[in-house]
């Protein structure tokens, strides 16, 4: 009875270890393809590197694009609101 039970937790902790591996590997690609469209985004000379002035450029493109009131600030809803956009363009969410 004990050995049953002790391989029983043997087999409950390996599906919790893969369950585990498996959301790591959906969250670096995830991760991936989020890096990838920053990257397309802001590498304008298409040299696969960002420069400085390159990334100031990103910056103020991705600002503006939060900034859905146009008041020159970035409220925490509307980071919210381009982070859930950003996630659902990638397939991290449900479209809705």
């Amino acid at each position: 009875m004990k050995k049953t039970l002790a391989v029983i937790g043997i087999l409950g902790m390996c599906s919790a270890t893969s369950a585990f591996a498996m959301d790591n590997m959906m969250d670096m690609d995830h991760m991936k393809m989020m890096v990838d469209k920053h990257m397309k985004m802001m590498d304008t000379n298409g040299d696969g590197m960002i420069s400085k002035e390159e990334h100031e450029e990103g910056a103020e493109k991705m600002f503006k694009m939060a900034d859905t009131n146009n008041d020159g600030m970035v409220s925490k809803q509307e980071m919210m609101d381009m982070k859930m956009k950003e996630m659902k363009d990638i397939g991290m969410m449900d479209k809705k």
